[in-house]
């Protein structure tokens, strides 16, 4: 019938497919993770520069030039009074209709022009000098963040509270991975397959060995042993994508033009910046404006006008004496909830650093107590926005999102609680819950770390499999211990335990477990001295060591002691013996100085009377009897020849 039949290894099928099996402990392999892990954290240090300055350019903005005094009196002079008086923001009676007017106004005294601008034109930074020019001409270009500081220094005469936002574009927050070619098995007429990867490889200045090759190839095909075969293509594809890499440059015989190569790292466009404006007679709060587009409250269309993805976007408030930044990319990005732009995120847990990130803004929160009840009103407002949002409908997308999870998906230390808590939503009988119900489990030990204690009579809520010991390991056990996990609404505050007689009270290893202060024990104190624990035994006081936290080092967990506890009894005697010790040690130390200072001193005296001698021993008595200089005594001086000798000896 025809047929041809191929038997490969499970090595060589492998290598066909590009999954060759790697030797995790070799050098190579141990190399290769580390060459990723140092590229990541340089992506993630590189992506926190570009937040950080980008944070300072907004402040920058707000500071150098919509607080000018000679920029703000240069707008005063333009606008028409009788036409300000109505504008003017008040309170209780200002509305959208207002909001509009004040648009209207400002594009008819600020007309914008016509001429296409590139991306260049946009990105150039905004000086005074460009500003004055564009209040004298009455004309901005239609992307021109000058329009939009023009905008907020209008407002800001007016009254008006007003915040400064811009989308950003930053580099990647992880290095992307290369699409590498998948190879496959030829199928169907083997000859078809090779001849076309014989194509693809060879280059022109090879074609002779091309057309050998392939007969060779057409007259093995009656044979039933062809791994060979799959092994050269393999071989000849793998050296193809060391070419197209420019691993290798080979000679060209048609054109001599340069083989085009891809740009390691793309352009950062232009940041996209528009107008908040505050009206207490909305539910809205902050009114965006688009003063690109004339467009007001109009949320949506931002992230369509923008060129870049909405990953971050910062509001500053304008007023300098409570100024403070905050992130409010939930509010203008639709597509936030969806995979790829949480994990480009420095929020995500796993390829950002949510901790840095909540530590620097939490720099910049209001200190007004009114911007701050409206900046906690303007959250909750967010998360209704986005609970409003359609429930994912694939798995991928369930998988870490901020409002929802699967009961499959949950992770090891996560339970939902109540157990009656009703689904929001199905996927394939599968049920979809609420991610404010999900709550982290934790172990007896762990929750003592957290200063709770779990109540007696608490059965766990969850069994899962727990680590094998050292020492257990070591003994060859492979079994997994049973590990009990309690919820938070199973614990209770930590009660420390009472001192009796002068005794401190210990755990069953000795020591006192103090992860939080308010676990010292009643009627004890914590001292952390370097010789509290020495002068201890010498004054015959108990104490323990205090546990403070474990430090994972050398291979396994080792506990952080910092200083004792003892009782309050006590207190008093070992702070005078210590304080009797540092004036002991202070005095020591003031001797051996002295002690040192002499000696340098003797030593000194001694040189200068040694060379004092060496210059007198070898002084030229010619000379008058001076000391012989350093040139002199540098070497002995041997004595001039006598003529008178020499002629009695004659």
């Amino acid at each position: 019938n025809g047929e041809v039949e191929v038997s490969l290894t499970s090595e060589e099928v492998a290598a066909a497919q590009g999954r060759r099996k790697k030797n995790l402990n070799s050098k190579e392999h141990q190399l290769e993770l580390q060459l990723k892990r140092v590229l990541k954290k340089n992506f993630l240090q590189k992506h926190k520069h570009h937040i950080v300055c980008n944070l300072g350019h907004g402040f920058h903005l707000i500071k150098t030039y919509i607080h000018n005094e000679e920029i703000r009196s240069l707008m005063f002079s333009l606008l028409d009074e009788s036409i300000t008086k109505t504008l003017i923001y008040n309170k209780k009676t200002t509305n959208m209709n207002d909001i509009h007017r004040l648009v209207k106004y400002f594009n008819e005294v600020f007309i914008v022009m016509d001429k296409p601008s590139n991306d260049e034109q946009e990105s150039q930074p905004v000086t005074l000098e460009k500003l004055r020019q564009a209040m004298s001409e009455h004309l901005t270009k239609s992307s021109s963040p000058i329009r939009v500081i023009l905008f907020a220094i209008y407002v800001r005469l007016l009254h008006y509270e007003c915040r400064l936002v811009f989308a950003a574009d930053l580099p990647p927050i992880r290095p992307r991975a290369e699409k590498q070619e998948k190879l496959r098995i030829p199928h169907g007429s083997l000859t078809k397959n090779i001849k076309k990867k014989q194509k693809q490889t060879l280059t022109d200045d090879d074609d002779d060995n091309s057309t050998s090759m392939s007969n060779e190839d057409t007259s093995r095909l009656h044979s039933h042993d062809h791994s060979s075969d799959v092994s050269r293509v393999v071989a000849s594809t793998s050296s193809q994508l060391v070419k197209n890499n420019r691993a290798i440059s080979p000679p060209s015989a048609t054109t001599d033009k340069p083989v085009k190569t891809k740009k390691e790292s793309r352009r950062l466009m232009p940041r996209y910046y528009w107008i908040e404006i505050f009206l207490e007679t909305t539910d809205n709060g902050y009114i965006p404006i688009d003063v690109y587009t004339s467009k007001i409250n109009s949320i949506m269309d931002f992230e369509v006008n923008i060129k870049f993805s909405m990953l971050y976007v910062w509001a500053f408030d304008t007023d300098l004496s409570s100024s403070y930044a905050k992130d409010v990319t939930k509010r203008y990005s639709q597509k936030w909830l969806t995979t790829p732009y949480r994990t480009a995120h420095i929020e995500h847990k796993t390829n950002g650093d949510p901790k840095w990130y909540q530590k620097l803004m939490k720099k910049y929160q209001p200190k007004d107590k009114t911007k701050s009840r409206y900046s906690q009103h303007e959250n909750k407002q967010i998360e209704d926005q986005l609970a409003r949002q359609p429930i994912p409908q694939s798995k991928s997308e369930l998988v870490g999102h901020p409002l929802y999870v699967l009961k499959s998906k949950l992770l090891k230390f996560e339970g939902i609680y109540p157990n009656d808590t009703p689904p929001v939503g199905w996927l394939k009988e599968e049920p979809i819950y609420p991610r404010e119900n999900i709550h982290i489990l934790r172990s007896k030990q762990t929750w003592l770390k957290e200063a709770r204690q779990v109540n007696k009579d608490e059965e766990p809520y969850k069994i899962v499999d727990g680590r094998i010991k050292n020492m257990d390991r070591k003994m060859g056990v492979t079994t997994r211990p049973e590990l009990e996990l309690f919820g938070e609404w199973q614990t209770s505050d930590y009660v420390p335990p009472t001192a009796k007689d002068g005794i401190v009270p210990c755990n069953e290893y000795g020591n006192v477990d103090l992860f939080k202060p308010e676990m010292l024990p009643h009627g004890c104190v914590h001292i952390n001295e370097s010789n509290a624990a020495r002068l201890c035994k010498k004054l015959q006081i108990n104490y323990a060591e205090a546990i403070t936290g474990f430090d994972a080092h050398g291979g396994g967990s080792h506990p952080v002691i910092e200083g004792i506890v003892i009782c309050k009894e006590f207190e008093q005697t070992l702070r005078d013996a210590l304080e009797e010790q540092k004036q002991i040690t202070i005095e020591k130390e003031i001797k051996k100085k002295d002690e040192r200072v002499y000696k340098n001193w003797r030593k000194l005296i001694r040189g200068l009377i040694i060379k004092q001698n060496l210059a007198r021993k070898y002084a030229d008595d010619d000379d008058g009897g001076d000391l012989a200089t350093d040139a002199k005594y540098q070497w002995p001086i041997l004595p001039k020849e006598n003529n008178d000798n020499d002629d009695d000896f004659m």
